[in-house]
């Protein structure tokens, strides 16, 4: 994109799904209030579903710097990395990642507008 900061300029009606790209390899797909780890050789919990973003830090992924994503609680999809039984489980679960090396996107449409990405 050339920039080290996407800017997202839409339409009411269009979808945007952000494809962030990590340092360790690591693709996310971000839409609104939603995320997905799509990694073909996904482990973790929830790999490749959607789960309910809570909040991201920082708000717009930014190249260089890790993103911290907080997402409604995974203990239902069994233990975390390290082994917490699921009733001492929070409502959240958070996951940060490595520093980002891409962030690029597409938009699908409800109707037939269109969306625009810019990167100013």
């Amino acid at each position: 994109m050339g920039c080290n900061t996407a800017r997202w300029l839409l339409r009411r009606d269009a979808v945007l799904t952000v494809i962030v790209t990590t340092e360790s390899g690591s693709v996310y797909e971000i839409e609104s209030t939603r995320v997905r780890r799509v990694n073909p050789d996904a482990t973790k919990r929830g790999d490749g579903d959607w789960q309910e973003l809570l909040t991201m830090f920082p708000k717009t992924p930014t190249v260089g710097h890790p993103m911290l994503l907080v997402m409604k609680s995974l203990a239902h999809l069994g233990q975390d990395d390290y082994g917490t039984p699921r009733e001492l489980a929070s409502g959240e679960t958070t996951r940060r990642t490595t520093p980002v090396v891409e962030v690029s996107g597409s938009t699908g449409q409800e109707s037939s507008s269109k969306g625009q990405l810019s990167d100013e």
